[in-house]
């Protein structure tokens, strides 16, 4: 189990990692901007989905202050 890596994470994380409250982390989620899943009835968002769209687009920012939209340049 200290190999595996981590593949999703919840709305709320990544609500966190954009610097959104709840609403808007879930207004985000079913504009179906990237992938999530149900797991035992709670979403999740696909961390591989959600950098490749974070990498596609301007709007959002981390607050880690990654740039968005490398793949745009």
């Amino acid at each position: 189990m200290e190999n595996e890596t981590k593949t999703t994470m919840s709305v709320m994380e990544m609500g966190r990692i954009l610097g959104l409250k709840k609403t808007d982390a879930y207004w985000l989620v079913h504009k179906q901007c990237f992938e999530t899943i149900l797991v035992q009835g709670k979403m999740r968002v696909n961390i591989a989905s959600f950098e490749h769209w974070y990498a596609n687009q301007i709007k959002y920012k981390k607050i880690t202050g990654e740039e968005p939209g490398l793949e745009l340049k």
